[in-house]
């Protein structure tokens, strides 16, 4: 018998994305500063977002997504640590990362065109197991994934824990894929 331990909650939620939103982003990047210290190839903007009284309307819309969305594991509080927007412009990707010193960390797509860039989650124990010799079926029943990956969509959220490492693969388009990052701590 096979019994599959741990597995990780991810949380996919559709979020109604508005076009001022998007052109706040739009209008951000355009004068806003870029943060160098990021695991992006692209523009990535300083990670206190949140607390830019200009981007409060949005905040509070985002803030209220994610709570609902998190009550769907916990009903502990949290805070919002840093929130940043990204904007990976065609040929830009992500490197394999995680978010160290916080509990859930996640992403808003809010301009995300086919083929800009799936983000792939990746099993850090996948490297143990390259010599197993356990049935296709076998490892889908009990979801025993080197890797598991979503295609953006504007409104998609994923809420996922920070340690899960990722990254976000070449955007493959004539178009930017623009999105809001978050990391989360519960109190």
């Amino acid at each position: 018998m096979i019994v599959s331990l741990f597995p990780t909650p991810l949380l996919h939620s559709e979020f109604d994305v508005k076009p001022k939103l998007l052109n706040w982003v739009k209008e951000y990047y355009r004068t806003g500063e870029h943060d160098a210290n990021s695991s992006s190839c692209g523009w990535h903007s300083k990670y206190t977002l949140h607390e830019d009284q200009s981007f409060l309307e949005h905040f509070l819309l985002i803030y209220a997504h994610i709570a609902h969305s998190l009550r769907e594991i916990s009903e502990a509080p949290f805070t919002v640590q840093s929130m940043w927007a990204s904007v990976n412009r065609p040929g830009d990707y992500n490197y394999s990362h995680i978010h160290a010193g916080v509990d859930f960390s996640g992403v808003l797509y809010l301009q995300a065109p086919m083929n800009c860039g799936d983000i792939v989650f990746e099993d850090e124990n996948a490297r143990f197991r390259y010599n197993w010799k356990i049935d296709d079926e076998i490892k889908e029943d009990l979801t025993i994934h080197d890797s598991v990956w979503f295609h953006p969509t504007p409104g998609r959220c994923l809420i996922f824990p920070a340690h899960l490492r990722h990254k976000v693969e070449k955007n493959n388009t004539n178009e930017d894929r623009i999105s809001i990052g978050f990391n989360l701590k519960f109190r």
